[in-house]
């Protein structure tokens, strides 16, 4: 019999990618004003799909491969990050990243009461 089922290990995956774009994210911001800098975002859904393949526990595909590039306006520096474009994704990102940890936290609480039981 399996305690945990298929949700908590894709939630947990969730976390791992969300956590990571969420460091892409805040590099892009860190970054607004080196010359030349080209923005990075990871395609979540590809990262997911490649995780699911994955056993709990173990670590997630290279990161490399489900990085993209932005094609934004440069500036005359060169520079490609839109602030408030990379500050709303950093937003929604935490967001969907808190809604999994509490959905991981929910489902533990549902198991916790399970075995009080």
């Amino acid at each position: 019999m399996k305690l945990f089922d298929s949700t908590v290990s894709t939630l947990e995956r969730s976390l791992d990618v969300r956590l990571q774009r969420q460091n892409l994210l805040a590099g892009d911001i860190a970054n607004a004003n080196t010359p030349g800098y080209s923005p990075k975002d990871l395609n979540f859904r590809e990262a997911m799909d490649a995780a699911q393949g994955v056993e709990s526990g173990q670590p997630l595909p290279p990161i490399d491969a489900f990085i993209t590039q932005s094609e934004g306006t440069p500036g005359l520096d060169g520079n490609r990050v839109d602030a408030d474009h990379a500050l709303v994704q950093l937003a929604q990102n935490a967001i969907q990243y808190g809604a999994s940890a509490r959905a991981v936290g929910k489902k533990l609480e549902i198991l916790r009461a399970v075995a009080d039981s």
